[in-house]
């Protein structure tokens, strides 16, 4: 059961970066290299707690 909830977070993490990966509007660009790499950082983390369990 947690295994399962840790990998839906660190999926829906990924999707945020992605989203905010191929944001075109300047004004969000800025916020998004902001937002990135927090996001890729518990993505990675999350999956190797998975990895774990």
């Amino acid at each position: 059961m947690l295994k399962n909830i840790v990998l839906a977070v660190a999926l829906i993490c990924s999707c945020i970066y992605l989203i905010l990966f191929f944001v075109n509007n300047p004004k969000l660009n800025v916020l998004a290299n902001k937002v990135q790499k927090p996001f890729i950082i518990i993505s990675a983390a999350l999956l190797v707690i998975y990895i774990i369990l």
